[in-house]
């Protein structure tokens, strides 16, 4: 089971919505400052086989680190979490939230169809929210961000990918290449191996492979490039693109213009193994050399497993803080289109903005996006005196 931020910092009010039959429990309403101009959401989403409780401790943590950055400039901060499909109130077989190793048969069709239906419901609550917040007299939610944890990551990477309003997201030791996960479940799980050779992955069915395609990050990407009869598993080398397949992969990835993803990884982490997402996320940095207007850093937690560190609850709650200054009067993010420049300490540039938000962030941690469009956070030499030092 997943180790959730725990510390436990002072408590901030929290309101239950009910909203088209889901319980929504608002963190944070009561703290916001007469005055403000303009509100952000935070979705927080829980791990597999937990509720939305776990996530309490880590909403406390990041809206008192917003509360002291960002009010100030007129903005506020409020987080909402919910049971996610098939838990909390909402469990109706628990045996569908185990894994092939512990007693589902099933697992990858019910992992992924909870994937799927709480992707949905986050779609409902997003657009939905404002019209429950209106006898609250705060102001509209100008814009909104996800951050999930384990299984709440892998949901944050489909509303990155399918939700237009959600514009920053922060999936932690999550992954966006399902099929990859799975192929590494099985492997460990005694099942089948699939070949290179083979279009689907046993034990599970070739009608779930035509599913995800829909709503899956790297699948996606795959169907766009190589068509419906593309290979499961197909892992090209970007350098070995033709000019026609490297413009199919920026169409499958234009969902992601103008977004901002801080992917958050565990260098231990068996369960969700960093290396299931290294193919799309090399697509993704590779994106941004080829010109498409979004940000993406890839924050691999030295000495981290299947866990949300102390560490990361503190980079998270930074990175929140600094983008809700980012948010324009229309709700959209400034530095995602801009082109300026940042240096690190290795002379890399990166394209960002402003004197402040994700670039104040990033220029005191001494991060680039580096030589291939995005920065990679692994053993990152003094990264926790660098982490300390911009927190203060």
């Amino acid at each position: 089971m997943e180790k959730v931020f725990q510390m436990p910092p002072p408590a901030t009010s929290k309101v239950c919505l009910f909203i088209g039959g889901v319980h929504v429990y608002i963190y944070g309403l009561q703290e916001l400052k007469p005055g403000i101009k303009s509100l952000t959401c935070l979705w927080l989403l829980h791990p597999r086989q937990q509720t939305y409780e776990c996530m309490t401790p880590l909403a406390h943590h990041i809206i008192h680190k917003c509360t002291e950055n960002s009010q100030g400039e007129g903005r506020g901060l409020i987080a909402a979490s919910f049971d996610l499909r098939n838990h909390g109130e909402r469990l109706i077989d628990a045996v569908a939230n185990e894994s092939w190793k512990t007693r589902d048969p099933n697992h990858a069709q019910n992992m992924f169809s909870i994937i799927q239906g709480s992707t949905l419901d986050m779609k409902m609550l997003v657009e939905n929210l404002a019209t429950y917040l209106a006898p609250y007299s705060v102001p509209s939610v100008l814009a909104h961000m996800v951050l999930g944890v384990s299984l709440g990551g892998h949901v944050a990477w489909q509303c990155l990918a399918n939700i237009p309003e959600i514009q920053v997201g922060i999936p932690i030791i999550g992954c966006c290449d399902f099929a990859a996960l799975m192929q590494d479940r099985a492997v460990k799980s005694g099942l089948a191996l699939v070949s290179p050779e083979k279009n689907h992955l046993p034990p599970f069915p070739l009608e779930l492979k035509n599913l995800i395609t829909k709503y899956d990050v790297a699948a996606s990407m795959r169907f766009h490039v190589y068509g419906p009869n593309f290979l499961w598993l197909a892992s090209p080398a970007l350098n070995g693109l033709s000019d026609q397949e490297r413009l199919l992969l920026c169409t499958a990835l234009g969902r992601f213009r103008h977004k901002v993803i801080f992917n958050v990884s565990g260098q231990l982490d068996h369960l969700v193994p960093r290396h299931c997402s290294d193919w799309p996320i090399s697509c993704l940095g590779a994106l941004r050399l080829w010109g498409l207007p979004f940000l993406f850093i890839d924050a691999e937690f030295p000495g981290a497993g299947h866990e949300v560190t102390f560490r990361m609850a503190e980079f998270v709650a930074s990175v929140v803080s600094f983008a809700i200054l980012e948010y324009n009067d229309l709700g959209h993010l400034s530095f995602a289109n801009s082109r300026s420049t940042v240096e690190d300490r290795s002379g890399n540039r990166a394209g960002l903005s402003g004197n402040s938000g994700i670039q104040g962030l990033l220029t005191r941690l001494h991060i680039s996006l580096g030589p291939k469009g995005f920065a990679n956070i692994t053993n990152f030499k003094g990264f926790a005196d660098d982490m300390e030092a911009a927190l203060v």
